[in-house]
C-alpha cells in the first residue's frame, strides 16, 4: 500500500492510494456522503479509513484564540528581516544591485533635474495662461454686472455715499451706507446680488476668500482678499457708464498699494509704470465701460476717441499718495485700491 521513497526513511501514498484519498476528500468537501470514486478503490478506502483512526487517539487541543492574529505577525516579521537584510547587502555591494552604479544614478538625477529645469517654465506659462483666461472670463461677467446695475440705476455705476472724511484705501473698514473704501463701492454688485464673490475673485490671487464672502457683507474683509481695482469713485460725481464706453474701470490690483498691517498704503519704490503683482509683473486684464475685456503688458492705454495715452493705475501729476486723490476727469482712468 505504500512506499519508501527517501533516504531519510519518510513514506508516503502510493498512487492509486492517493488518487482514492483525494477523490474521498473531494467527495467531502463537496458534501456528498458516496461521490464518484476511482475503480477498485472500497479495499484502499478501507485500510486508508483504518490508518486514519489512529489520528483520533492524539488529544487535540482549542487552538488560541488570537493564533492567526500571532501567525501574521511572525510571517511579517520575518519578511521585514529578509528584507532589511537584504537592504544591508544591496548597500554593501552597490554594484550588484541590477547592474546599477552610483555614477549612473547621478548621471539619472542630473538629467531628471535639467528636464525639470526646462519644464517648469512650460508649465507656470500654462498655468498663467489658464490663470489669464478665468480672469478674463471673470471680468465678462463683471461686464454683465455693471450693465445691469447700470439699466437699474439710472445708468450709472455702482457708487455708495461716501464717509466723511474717509479714504478710498480703507478697505475692510465698514460704516452701514457709507463706503469707507473704493473696494466698497465694487461690493455694492455683489451685496445686491449683480454678481456672486467667486466672479471678482481672480484664480491669480492666492488670498482671495470668495467662500467667506456673502450678499450680507458691504466689502472685503482684509485688503489682500481683493483681486481687482475699481475706477475711483470716492468723493466724485457718479459717472454715467454709457458717456464712458473706452473708460477702463475695472482692472488686476494697482501694484502701487500694498497691504501692511491690515491696511493699504503707497509702495513708493513701484513705478507707476508697472503692470499688476497679480501676474508677477506680466500685465493685467481689463475690463472697459462697454463690456470689452483686453490683456495688456502695460498700465498705459490710448482712448480711441481722444487719441489721449492714460495711466490706468495712477492719477495725473501725483506722486505720493494720501488716498484722498480722485481723477482729474471723467475720461480719466484711475483704478484703486
Amino acid at each position: 500500500m505504500s512506499e519508501s521513497t527517501s533516504k531519510a526513511d519518510t513514506c508516503t501514498l502510493c498512487p492509486q492510494d492517493a488518487a482514492v484519498l483525494d477523490a474521498f476528500l473531494a467527495n467531502r468537501a463537496a458534501g456528498l456522503a458516496s461521490g464518484p470514486m476511482p475503480p477498485d478503490s472500497a479495499e484502499r478506502m478501507a485500510k486508508l479509513m483504518e490508518l486514519m483512526s489512529v489520528l483520533d487517539a492524539c488529544p487535540v487541543e482549542e487552538p488560541a484564540t488570537d493564533i492567526l492574529k500571532n501567525t501574521l505577525a511572525r510571517v511579517d516579521a520575518e519578511r521585514n528581516r529578509r528584507q532589511f537584510a537584504e537592504q544591508v547587502a544591496m548597500l554593501a555591494e552597490p554594484r550588484r544591485t541590477l547592474g546599477v552604479h552610483w555614477g549612473q544614478i547621478a548621471s539619472a538625477a542630473a538629467v531628471f533635474l535639467i528636464g525639470a529645469s526646462l519644464l517648469m517654465p512650460v508649465l507656470e506659462r500654462n498655468r498663467d495662461d489658464a490663470y489669464r483666461a478665468v480672469g478674463a472670463s471673470n471680468l465678462q461677467m463683471a461686464g454683465k454686472g455693471f450693465e445691469k446695475y447700470a439699466a437699474e440705476h439710472r445708468g450709472v455705476m455702482p457708487k455708495y455715499h461716501t464717509a466723511p472724511n474717509s479714504s478710498w484705501w480703507n478697505v475692510g473698514d465698514v460704516n452701514g451706507k457709507y463706503a469707507q473704501s473704493n473696494s466698497a463701492h465694487l461690493y455694492k454688485l455683489i451685496r445686491q446680488q449683480y454678481l456672486q464673490p467667486e466672479q471678482l475673485a481672480d484664480p491669480a490671487n492666492p488670498h482671495a476668500r470668495p467662500e467667506d464672502m456673502s450678499a450680507k457683507d458691504y466689502d472685503w474683509k482684509a485688503p489682500e482678499q481683493v483681486s481687482y481695482s475699481y475706477q475711483n469713485q470716492h468723493g466724485r460725481p457718479e459717472i454715467r457708464l454709457n458717456d464712458q464706453p473706452y473708460l477702463v474701470i475695472l482692472a488686476n490690483k494697482n501694484p502701487m498699494f500694498v497691504p501692511y498691517n491690515g491696511k493699504v498704503v503707497h509702495d513708493r519704490s513701484v513705478s507707476p509704470l508697472s503692470a499688476s503683482r497679480m501676474y508677477d509683473g506680466r500685465g493685467q486684464n481689463m475690463l472697459t465701460a462697454d463690456g470689452h475685456v483686453t490683456w495688456s503688458a502695460s498700465p498705459q492705454v490710448v482712448n480711441p476717441r481722444t487719441g489721449q495715452t492714460d495711466n490706468i493705475y495712477a492719477a495725473q501729476g501725483v506722486e505720493d499718495y494720501t488716498g484722498k486723490e480722485t481723477p482729474a476727469a471723467p475720461d480719466d482712468a484711475f483704478l484703486v485700491p
